[in-house]
């Protein structure tokens, strides 16, 4: 192309990325995200859009009122947990901010709590404390916030796939503990039809769940979210949403 060609091209292509721009549409205003399928937080609905739950209500009204379009994967926690670390414009919910994944995401926050409890069959040795369970193999789940934590503190953990796996090793006496979450467990313990079959043993931890963000996420967009986060918590709406869904002790 000649030189005088692309002179004058050079203004009508200065108009046209204007355009663009003043359109409000661009890569900061779109976000992926992940998650797994985990009642009572995060329930992918029907159409694989959206998600609802004690996180899911949440998270979806984050992103109407920061106005940010996005689209929703529901794998298995381990792959969802590990696209939002390796891709930068992708947000992970619900994440339990432990000190081990601190440095590793931008937190949106918080919009849930879980508690950790140890789960036995009823014919499995009676223990009352994490202590007791130093040297015992105990069940959990890939990447799981719960799982990741005790593996840190030396605990000897036989991870799986999902909570439903690691429920049906407990059933079948391949190991006699498992650690999960409060709420979440009863709905798996349901599905296999064991409420007979199995019991909390005690709780042992307490953390808040978050929208975790890319680190390449711009930071805009996390501004954007984080306002919209405050005007949820100063209105009301995280509390309205928190009383639609079973609660902790």
């Amino acid at each position: 192309m000649s030189l005088y060609r692309t002179r004058r091209l050079v203004p009508y292509l200065l108009l046209l990325s204007m355009a663009f721009i003043g359109s409000g549409t661009s890569y900061a205003d779109f976000l992926r995200l992940t998650t797994e399928y985990l009642d009572p937080y995060n329930v992918p609905t029907a159409d694989g859009r959206s998600a609802t739950g004690i996180v899911g209500d949440k998270v979806s009204e984050l992103m109407r009122r920061a106005g940010i379009d996005y689209t929703l994967e529901a794998v298995s926690w381990q792959r969802a947990y590990n696209l939002a670390q390796v891709q930068p414009d992708t947000c992970v919910f619900g994440t339990a901010r432990i000190t081990e994944r601190e440095t590793l995401f931008k937190w949106i926050g918080p919009l849930a709590t879980t508690e950790w409890v140890i789960i036995g069959r009823y014919d499995s040795p009676p223990v009352r404390r994490l202590e007791d369970l130093k040297n015992t193999p105990i069940a959990g789940y890939r990447s799981d916030a719960v799982a990741t934590h005790l593996a840190n503190q030396q605990y000897k953990i036989v991870t799986a796939t999902n909570g439903e796996v690691c429920l049906r090793n407990l059933l079948a006496g391949r190991i006699d503990y498992w650690a999960a979450g409060r709420l979440s467990s009863p709905q798996i313990i349901k599905r296999l039809q064991a409420q007979s079959q199995v019991k909390v043993l005690f709780s042992f931890n307490r953390q808040e769940l978050y929208l975790a963000c890319n680190l390449d996420v711009p930071i805009k967009v996390i501004d954007a979210l984080q306002a919209a986060y405050k005007s949820m918590e100063t209105d009301g709406t995280l509390r309205q949403i928190d009383q639609r869904y079973p609660s902790l002790p």
